[in-house]
């Protein structure tokens, strides 16, 4: 029984490998390297998310703002990007949000008047972004702010 030396035949699969994994990231589409306002975005919307766990609604809402500005600017030269367009979605949502669960937390303690202009706030932050998108996935979330605020 001739053993054969199984090293040629393993270069030549790992070869076959490089040459599949190469050809495949070559035909993946990029972003521009120049355009880092995704990684901005990206960072602004980490920063938000901190600022809301501290409880800090009206900054980070100010900040997912700017990571939306900046979303809009990566989704131009890469509209197809997922996570661009779902980060884009999240932040929009997040920039009300905040306001609405601050608001909540003040009419429990019953500061209504310090409640009732974060839910205006929210409402006029979604129905922008129902502006923005030319739908409104976000109407259920107005409409309890509306009615809260009402009740503030």
């Amino acid at each position: 029984m001739m053993l054969v030396n199984p090293r040629p035949f393993l270069m030549i699969a790992t070869l076959r490998c490089l040459t599949v994994c190469s050809l495949w990231l070559s035909l993946q589409p990029m972003v521009n390297a120049k355009d880092v306002s995704g990684t901005d975005a990206y960072r602004k919307l980490e920063e938000a998310d901190g600022l809301a766990r501290k409880g800090q609604a009206v900054e980070a809402s100010a900040i997912y703002h700017e990571a939306v500005r900046l979303y809009e600017k990566a989704l131009k030269s890469a509209p197809d990007n997922r996570a661009f367009n779902q980060n884009y979605l999240y932040c929009l949502d997040k920039a009300a949000f905040v306001l609405i669960k601050q608001a909540d937390s003040l009419r429990k303690e019953e500061k209504f008047s310090a409640a009732a202009p974060l839910y205006a706030q929210a409402i006029t932050k979604y129905e922008e972004a129902h502006e923005k998108l030319g739908k409104s996935p976000f109407s259920g979330n107005i409409e309890y702010a509306r009615l809260h605020g009402a009740r503030s």
